[in-house]
């Protein structure tokens, strides 16, 4: 009778048993093949994570919606934009017209929204120093005094030039008008149609001395505005060089009013 062989560990791990070292090894040598294989080795077929894909179509999403968001940024300060532009336009126009003296007086002279009277001529009656007439050089002097202020116009020597032939003296026009009525001085015809007509005349200046003698007045000239100008010629300087007077009657008197 065969004696029983009894099975122990080391008899089932023995060179010839299923579970012998070696088929245990080589188990091992492929699992650890299996681990060192790349995505990229023939055979195999790399998987995109879903996840990944999920988080890509976000960042998508994400960055459509902050084009979107900037879109409508850039669209809502193009439109803040135009409507500062047309608000301050507005009150630039509005405070022209009812606080600048200069607008007003435009928009009176071309009727807008102002109705006009013509009044009685006005005479305006000024003092020229001596120190203002320039006997020595023929440089023009720019003055810019302001001789005469009434019925809202002022009336300023803006310029002395020793022309040679004569020493002309030119005179400019200012107003400070209200916005709703008034008054002020012109020298020429404001007609109904918006259009001026001339009044002027040399006739218009009277030149006296400081002891009220005549002095002759040369060449005169009108403008633009309401400005006026005259000259002196050599042959009256001896009666001027101590100063002396100018009375203007070429100005008119018009009553203004918001219709």
């Amino acid at each position: 009778m065969k004696r029983q062989q009894r099975l122990t560990t080391y008899s089932r791990c023995g060179p010839c048993g299923p579970w012998s070292a070696r088929g245990i090894s080589e188990m091992r040598s492929q699992q650890t093949t299996l681990h060192w294989l790349s995505p990229s080795d023939p055979g195999l077929t790399p998987l995109k994570p879903v996840r990944v894909r999920e988080y890509q179509n976000v960042m998508r999403k994400t960055s459509e919606r902050r084009k979107q968001m900037r879109k409508r940024l850039r669209i809502g300060l193009f439109l803040i934009a135009i409507v500062v532009l047309i608000g301050g336009f507005k009150i630039y126009k509005y405070y022209q017209n009812h606080y600048v003296s200069s607008k007003i007086f435009e928009n009176i002279l071309e009727r807008k929204e102002y109705s006009i009277n013509k009044e009685d001529k006005v005479n305006v009656e000024i003092a020229i120093k001596p120190e203002w007439i320039p006997f020595e050089t023929d440089k023009p002097q720019n003055q810019n005094i302001e001789l005469d202020k009434s019925h809202n116009t002022n009336i300023v020597l803006q310029q002395v030039w020793n022309r040679g032939n004569d020493i002309y003296f030119s005179f400019h026009t200012t107003y400070d008008v209200g916005y709703n009525n008034g008054e002020f001085l012109y020298n020429m015809i404001i007609n109904e149609d918006r259009t001026y007509t001339s009044a002027g005349s040399p006739e218009d200046f009277v030149l006296t001395d400081l002891q009220g003698n005549g002095i002759h007045a040369g060449q005169t000239g009108y403008g633009p505005g309401s400005d006026y100008s005259f000259g002196i010629e050599p042959s009256e300087y001896n009666k001027i060089k101590n100063g002396f007077k100018v009375k203007y009657s070429g100005m008119t008197l018009y009553e203004y009013s918001r219709k």
